[in-house]
């Protein structure tokens, strides 16, 4: 699937005047060899992570990801530390203000692209608040 996608972007760049796709894609799934994240940029090329960023504060984001440990998470760890990143990266000053939807492939979902159930997000956002008041008060 990722390189149908990448493919077809790629093409639309060299083909076309000017790039119908101006931004970049995260596509994850997961195959016969496990968990798959790939990052599919403009131009069409695709790079496969264990984690990555795009958009606005995309590399302050991918030091945070960088510093984790991502192959001793369990998803449920991972989406605590996910949102504490976003919350770490959004500026409140220069920002608008957001709400923060979380989707995940893994196991528990039974493999299959499902929202983060609600008492999770809510543990995950719980968390990333703190963690951003205790770097305030520091």
């Amino acid at each position: 699937m990722r390189e149908r996608v990448a493919g077809y972007v790629h093409l639309c760049t060299l083909y076309w005047w000017l790039r119908p796709f101006g931004c970049g894609v995260l596509l994850g799934g997961y195959d016969r060899d496990g968990p798959q994240l790939y990052m599919i940029e403009p131009s069409g090329v695709s790079y496969r992570y264990f984690g990555a960023a795009i958009g606005k504060g995309r590399q302050a984001a991918k030091t945070e990801i960088e510093k984790l440990k991502l192959s001793e998470l369990t998803c449920r760890e991972g989406v605590i530390e996910v949102a504490k990143i976003i919350y770490g990266v959004h500026d409140e000053a220069k920002d608008k203000a957001f709400e923060l939807e979380m989707s995940w492939v893994c196991d528990e979902s039974n493999r299959q692209h499902q929202k983060v159930p609600d008492n999770l997000l809510e543990e995950a956002k719980a968390a990333a608040k703190a963690a951003l008041e205790e770097m305030d008060a520091d």
